[in-house]
């Protein structure tokens, strides 16, 4: 079994799931992943805590931090959105969770991984662009979660995104 979410639906269900608080440690983050898997019986990958696991695998390898939990309670999600936006998507196998980076995946492949067709993948490479922009300027000013709600309503990033790409669990 293999699914995969592309890089700007990580971004988008971080950015849900904090409503908008981009400097919510990631910690907090991954206890309102886990709060919203339990309560819609739900997750984010192959099975509960592929999500987290594949952000925690992500800041190990990409972003060179060897202590992931200390790291964890340190480090804010607005740190972390560039460097997940340089990549395509998080890929969950079976055996092993993995990132791909924008040079080398397989479009055929991806629209078959992530259910998406031709024309709402299309959309999803322009709403990516967006993001980009959005957080290439947070950088330089400061961004309230009140402008990030609203950069969210404005481009439509809604709960519609978190049942995209999550699966039932177990009791469905």
């Amino acid at each position: 079994m293999s699914t995969e979410i592309l890089s700007q639906d990580i971004v988008s269900i971080m950015l849900l799931l904090a409503e908008g608080d981009i400097n919510m440690t990631l910690t907090e983050l991954f206890k309102c992943i886990e709060e919203y898997e339990e309560r819609n019986n739900c997750h984010f990958g192959i099975s509960r805590g592929d999500f987290i696991f594949s952000i925690q695998v992500f800041m190990m390898w990409e972003l060179h931090l060897s202590d992931v939990l200390h790291h964890e309670q340190n480090i804010k999600l607005k740190e972390i959105i560039p460097d997940v936006l340089r990549f395509h998507s998080a890929c969950f196998k079976d055996t092993e969770d993995y990132w791909l980076k924008e040079d080398v995946f397989n479009k055929r492949e991806s629209l078959y991984f992530t259910h998406y067709t031709e024309k709402e993948y299309e959309t999803k490479i322009i709403l990516k662009n967006l993001i980009k922009e959005f957080f290439h300027y947070s950088e330089t000013i400061h961004t309230s979660k009140e402008s990030v709600i609203k950069f969210l309503i404005d481009n439509n990033i809604t709960i519609k995104i978190l049942e995209d790409c999550s699966r039932p669990g177990e009791n469905n």
